[in-house]
């Protein structure tokens, strides 16, 4: 039932938005015909040579030419995950095509914690331009992001997961071509240790900011993908802790990859005010009026109240500092896990830090600082 509502209520303090720039969007289903379709050896053979024949005759043009099989490769360095992909992807060669939008998953890495595909899009119209952002809390513009919505989760008949906050990454190629990686949380959806499965991905629209700062281009329909998976481990590292102070602030466990931290802590929590259970059912009564107005049914929002949990996580932010004591980069919150980017630095040691005041724990820069507003600290030896 908690999926059911992430898209429409989210116990984040008002203030975040001046520290992440990236909001959550409403996510729906929109139910169309799904079109299947899987690129043949003689097709992806045909395409090898047309490709290798335009390298040939123009090597200028060539290093800009989106390549299946080649995708990681172009865009590893730029995105927010950043890393090696390429020297470990398999590659998988399927398309969905609708409304004009061809859609071609190209690599698949998976290390257990999460999984990463990589696509090559192409519109039989115009992308535009799209807008470009930053791909570190303080780098350049690097990248691009196409938004998505839809859903995805493990095997057909498994239990599905919205894609919320999972955009595809990467560099607009030409003004019909979108070369990028999508990062997909699987600790999120499962706690069990596969070493393969089937990932089943559904987008039904897909859309990009453009660069004017104004506009938005908006595609609606359905491309859906089922993609085997198998699990690379080698460079994944849990180190369990469990423990917490005496104030109920702690750490669950640590996931390490070349990529990524996640840090799963422990969060004491706090009841509902009336308040905020009168915001709940306010803003029910909106999406409920919303969905009569499109001639769909109401909610039945006495029903739906009575799923609303009755606490929520106190406020809380957690910062990584390395053993340089510089920063990690927060990038995304399920719960009371939280994910930073590693951006391929090898990590030696870890430096943890809880803090009551979520803005300004994301905002604090100085590691001793940190040290002395924390609720709860933890250094972890990677060495």
């Amino acid at each position: 039932m908690k999926d059911k509502f992430d898209h429409i209520f989210i116990p984040i303090p008002d203030r975040l938005d001046e520290v992440i720039e990236s909001s959550m969007r409403e996510v729906r289903k929109i139910h169309k015909r799904r079109k299947f379709k899987r690129i043949g050896v003689l097709g992806t053979a045909a395409a090898v040579i047309v490709s290798i024949a335009i390298c040939a005759a123009n090597p200028a043009l060539a290093s800009k030419l989106p390549i299946l099989g080649r995708i990681f490769a172009n865009v590893e360095r730029k995105v927010v995950f950043s890393g090696d992909y390429s020297s470990k992807a398999q590659s998988t060669y399927k398309t969905a095509e609708d409304n004009g939008l061809k859609m071609t998953a190209s690599e698949i890495y998976c290390d257990g914690s999460s999984a990463y595909i990589s696509f090559l899009i192409k519109n039989s119209k115009s992308f535009g331009e799209v807008a470009s952002l930053y791909s570190g809390a303080e780098g350049p513009l690097t990248h691009q992001f196409l938004y998505t919505e839809g859903n995805w989760g493990i095997g057909v008949d498994g239990q599905k997961k919205q894609l919320m906050n999972n955009h595809i990454e990467g560099t607009q190629v030409d003004k019909n071509a979108f070369e990028g990686m999508i990062k997909l949380d699987l600790t999120s959806i499962s706690d069990k240790a596969l070493d393969s499965f089937d990932l089943y991905l559904s987008f039904s629209k897909i859309w990009a900011d453009q660069a004017d700062g104004f506009s938005m281009l908006k595609i609606d329909g359905q491309w859906d993908f089922i993609l085997p998976i198998t699990v690379d481990r080698d460079n994944t590292r849990t180190i369990e802790v469990n423990e917490k102070n005496s104030v109920g602030y702690g750490i669950k466990n640590i996931i390490v990859t070349p990529y990524e931290v996640k840090v799963d802590s422990i969060i004491p929590t706090r009841e509902l005010s009336q308040k905020e259970i009168e915001g709940y059912y306010e803003r029910f009564k909106i999406a409920s009026e919303k969905l009569v107005a499109d001639g769909k049914q109401p909610i039945d929002i006495e029903k739906e109240m009575e799923n609303i949990a009755k606490s929520k996580l106190a406020e809380f932010a957690i910062t990584i500092f390395d053993q340089d004591g510089n920063r990690l980069d927060f990038n995304e919150q399920n719960g009371a896990t939280e994910v930073f980017a590693v951006k391929g630095k090898k990590l030696t040691k870890l430096s943890i830090y809880i803090g009551t005041d979520g803005i300004d724990t994301l905002k604090e820069k100085s590691q001793q600082k940190m040290e002395g507003k924390a609720v709860y600290k933890r250094e972890i030896l990677l060495d």
